[in-house]
């Protein structure tokens, strides 16, 4: 139930705010976690326009974990913003000009992301 709850919320979001984008919600691997589903996102960044905003949910990332690969491809775009949110309804909006330092194989926790943006 909850999987289309967040397939409705990104339909009725693109359909209100125009050019938001949304990742692709991935199926589970299993019942305890998610495949991020790399290809999903960072193809999405990839295809947002100048000015855009890429959006994904908690519930999509793998144990609410934002694999820094993620961002470093967010910096190579052209003013793009990811906002990453959380189960709880709160948002970080990360701009491709702002992204902090970090190992290529990091993640960063929706929490940090959070009180960082």
């Amino acid at each position: 139930m909850k999987k289309k709850a967040v397939i409705l919320v990104s339909v009725v979001m693109t359909m209100a705010f125009g050019s938001t984008a949304f990742a692709t919600p991935i199926k589970p691997v299993s019942s305890s976690r998610y495949s991020f589903g790399k290809l999903s996102i960072v193809s999405t960044i990839k295809a947002e326009k100048a000015g855009g905003t890429v959006c994904v949910y908690e519930s999509e990332l793998s144990k609410g974990k934002l694999p820094y690969y993620v961002l470093e491809e967010l910096a190579k775009t052209d003013n793009v913003t990811l906002s990453v949110v959380s189960d709880s309804g709160e948002k970080a909006e990360i701009k491709s000009s702002s992204i902090p330092e970090k190992g290529r194989y990091e993640f960063f926790t929706v929490d940090e992301l959070l009180e960082m943006y």
